[in-house]
């Protein structure tokens, strides 16, 4: 009988040092994850506030819409009011798709879920769509983005000399140097405009009246001010997306000129 205790008590021992030993391996072994979250920001302040100037029919049919807005983020579906979304962080390019209201189109949004942390999507009451904020500066999150260009010849900075190409975030935009790539800001935007950007990639050309048909406000490092009318030949179109930052940092898209393809870095 002695002998049955033993051989009982080695068993649980055993057992207890590979669960001390095997668990937190285990735990380290799960993937991070960001968490997602829609939030109404001052929605339910304004709606107060307006509730003496619309009837409760129009109240309801105003909310009814704003709760059906969505987020679909890796097959999953993101509404306001639902709990956190968790979805595992990848160095890929990640796509989340967003429809305003039921019925209407969805748009594409290319971001980067490569950081783990909670994300906050916050209703826009100015525009009627969203932000991304960051929950502990409670701030919205400034887009920027960095072209660099790979496989090309006569790349030059200077409109007008070799091979320019122009970088875009909303509406400003800057002609890419080759040598010393530099952040682009939306610095002609609106603060009170959704912080998606669209982000487009050009090949330019110098132009001389009718053929200005692009225009892009720049900043001018050397008069230290905005150009609100930049003017060039719009060539080629390279790349075109909605972008949604999801970070601080520079969004850094490496385009190859010669294969036409581009990633994220």
């Amino acid at each position: 009988m002695k002998n049955k205790h033993n051989i009982c008590f080695k068993w649980t021992t055993l057992l207890l040092w590979c669960m001390l030993i095997f668990m937190p391996i285990a735990l380290l072994a799960q993937p991070p994850t960001a968490r997602f979250y829609a939030h109404l920001g001052r929605l339910d302040q304004i709606m107060d506030d307006e509730s003496g100037l619309q009837d409760e029919t129009q109240s309801a049919k105003r909310m009814s819409g704003l709760y059906s807005m969505t987020w679909r983020i890796n097959g999953h579906n993101l509404h306001f009011g639902d709990d956190t979304l968790a979805i595992a962080v990848d160095d890929e390019i990640d796509t989340i798709y967003y429809q305003r209201s039921s019925g209407e189109r969805w748009d594409t949004l290319i971001c980067s879920i490569s950081k783990p942390g909670i994300y906050v999507f916050a209703y826009n009451d100015c525009c009627g769509a969203f932000d991304v904020v960051d929950p502990i500066k409670h701030h919205k999150i400034q887009g920027q983005v960095q072209f660099q260009l790979t496989n090309g010849r006569n790349i030059s900075a200077q409109l007008g000399r070799g091979r320019n190409y122009l970088g875009m975030i909303g509406d400003a935009g800057g002609i890419i140097d080759p040598k010393h790539p530099k952040s682009i800001y939306p610095d002609c935007r609106s603060a009170l405009i959704p912080n998606v950007y669209e982000l487009q990639l050009w090949e330019i050309g110098h132009c001389k009246g009718d053929s200005c048909a692009g225009t892009v406000c720049q900043f001018d490092s050397q008069a230290d001010t905005l150009r609100y009318d930049f003017e060039y030949a719009p060539l080629q179109e390279l790349l075109h997306f909605y972008y949604l930052p999801l970070r601080e940092e520079p969004l850094k898209i490496v385009y190859d000129l010669r294969r036409r393809t581009w990633r994220m870095l």
